[in-house]
């Protein structure tokens, strides 16, 4: 077992051993598709194929390292950012939704006053 996925949380979480799926991908293992989106999330995919960059001599190991520490940072940013947003809306939804019960409790009470007031103006009479 390398990790575990849960698609039920929003974003999705994902729970990888990092190494260890470098490690399969490296030695020629076949991903399904799912399993590929997954691990090019994670950016195993991404890692390896730097790796086979250097292997090759297109890259130095720590220009590879930098490109995958940036692209890294800047997933993780996305991440973050859309944890937020679904976050801010959550709670601008919360907003509207109290909103919306508030007006119809006003309008309750208002209701309720009026057909008091009728009754007690019928007592009177």
């Amino acid at each position: 077992k390398i990790g575990t996925y849960d698609p039920m949380t929003n974003p999705a979480t994902v729970e990888l051993d990092f190494d260890k799926a470098l490690h399969w991908v490296q030695v020629g293992a076949q991903p399904t598709d799912t399993t590929k989106a997954i691990l090019s999330y994670k950016g195993v995919m991404y890692k390896n194929h730097l790796l086979k960059g250097v292997k090759k001599g297109a890259l130095t190991e720590e220009k590879a390292e930098l490109l995958f520490k940036e692209w890294l940072e800047a997933k993780e940013g996305k991440v973050a950012a859309k944890a937020k947003g679904l976050e801010d809306a959550t709670r601008e939804d919360s907003k509207k939704r109290l909103a919306a019960e508030a007006e119809v409790n006003e309008a309750r009470k208002a209701e309720f006053n009026k057909k008091k007031a009728e009754a007690q103006a019928a007592l009177e009479a």
